[in-house]
């Protein structure tokens, strides 16, 4: 697996916008303007998948070298 950033913006709406019509299924994570963490995900995907996904998003970013700005 790749991490891929297709549309990077440092607005998060423009992001969602651009990326519609891409997924079959989709989990988003993100903070709230009231600085909550609120999660988003397609019905179509079970529990398991979105454990599923997270862990493998973990471990690309602890491989790739990735330095993410503060």
């Amino acid at each position: 697996m790749t991490i891929h950033t297709l549309h990077p913006d440092k607005d998060p709406n423009v992001i969602l916008e651009r990326c519609k019509g891409m997924y079959t299924s989709l989990l988003v994570i993100g903070w709230s303007k009231e600085d909550e963490m609120l999660v988003d995900a397609s019905d179509t995907l079970p529990a398991h998948e979105v454990l599923w996904l997270l862990e493998q998003f973990k471990m690309m970013l602890l491989m790739s070298g990735v330095e993410m700005d503060d």
